[in-house]
């Protein structure tokens, strides 16, 4: 018998919960280029691939064979040994079966260290050609924690695929973030879920350290990509957080032109020649001044329908009132002045006078509000 001395302690990666560490061992069931067979009772997991040998470096820190493989969910060389350390200091009984061999993980007294550290006995086994993990000693909720975390165990609806990854029905008034079948985190305020493939998603050990911008990026050009039309209206009119970034073309997501022109014609229909705006006080100002205007509480689904050809032409001919900010103004009015001046004054005085106006310039950017030119006495 052989035996691999660890120097993790009982408490080594006690933050994590029994689901986490057996995710762990999940990811590299399904990061494994053996065809993968698994079953899951109430308290036991097996997990399989068939025609695989691993080595035994899977017991050293940080070695790992898919570092450098941005398709494979690991890549910390860490993940087996934190799994065996949780799983077996709370208990747990974990099994690997590799080829010839089975090794079983325990914790055992260290005189050197005067504390319990984790070994793994490796004796001989009938010969397979395959690579088995049995986890037994499961309980309830570990169970039901591992089927709400891992897409292999659920029967989730696709709604579309795309090469970010796939589009996937929620289940509660939440999505939900999965990457490469494991989850991620919850996201409230997302009309779907999604799960990214792992090349396109970065994270840390914990697959906590995601930024919400990015993501939010990330979905958009999922739902884009998609080019499935009543998928990406749906996104629009929603307005919801993994759909705010839609139709942008700074994203590299902008709509296509068929479903901008089917949102334009279908406003064009309703109200003719009209300007539209997402901005309520622009909106306000048309009013004030008799243009046409109607105001929709959507940014995104304004600006689809603005860049449509068919809008454009509706309104093409309408006569707007040009408006101009205070500062434009006051730079306008300080140029009528300094012609005035420099016709009837001394150089020196006039350059007085400029640095007066150029101070009101600057104060006036700070101004609100927009004004009308026709209205402005010069």
């Amino acid at each position: 018998m052989n035996k691999y001395i660890t120097n993790f302690s009982r408490s080594a990666i006690d933050h994590w919960d029994n689901h986490e560490a057996v995710r762990e061992l999940i990811q590299n069931f399904l990061d494994s280029d053996g065809e993968q067979f698994h079953s899951l009772t109430e308290n036991t997991l097996v997990l399989g691939n068939k025609n695989t040998t691993v080595s035994n470096k899977i017991f050293m820190m940080g070695m790992s064979t898919k570092k450098d493989d941005p398709n494979k969910r690991g890549k910390f060389g860490t993940g087996s040994c934190f799994a065996l350390c949780v799983l077996t200091a709370r208990g747990i009984s974990v099994e690997i079966q590799n080829n010839n061999v089975m090794w079983t993980p325990r914790f055992e007294h260290c005189g050197k260290f005067q504390e319990d550290v984790m070994v793994i006995d490796e004796v001989d086994f009938y010969p397979s050609d395959d690579f088995i993990v049995t986890i037994s000693g499961l309980s309830e909720d570990d169970i039901n924690d591992i089927k709400q975390t891992n897409l292999i165990f659920q029967d989730r609806v696709v709604v579309s695929s795309t090469k970010y990854g796939d589009i996937i029905e929620s289940v509660d008034e939440f999505g939900e973030v999965y990457c490469g079948d494991l989850f991620v985190k919850q996201a409230k305020g997302f009309s779907y879920s999604y799960n990214i493939k792992p090349s396109h998603l970065k994270l840390n050990q914990d697959r906590d350290s995601i930024s919400e911008w990015e993501l939010q990026n990330l979905t958009a050009k999922m739902i884009m990509s998609s080019g499935n039309e009543k998928l990406i209206k749906e996104a629009i009119d929603s307005k919801t957080l993994d759909c705010q970034h839609v139709a942008y073309d700074w994203n590299n997501s902008p709509v296509p032109s068929n479903i901008s022109d089917s949102y334009a014609e279908e406003f064009v229909d309703e109200h003719e020649a009209t300007f539209i705006t997402s901005e309520y006080s622009e909106h306000e100002y048309n009013q004030l001044h008799n243009t046409p205007s109607v105001y929709i509480d959507n940014k995104v689904k304004v600006s689809t329908i603005k860049q449509s050809t068919v809008y454009k032409e509706s309104v093409a001919n309408i006569e707007v009132v040009e408006q101009a900010s205070p500062c434009e103004v006051v730079e306008k009015c300080k140029e009528e002045i300094m012609e005035i001046l420099c016709a009837n004054m001394k150089a020196e005085s006039c350059s007085e006078v400029l640095s007066l106006l150029d101070s009101l310039v600057e104060l006036s950017d700070h101004w609100g509000g927009d004004i009308d030119w026709d209205s402005v006495p010069f």
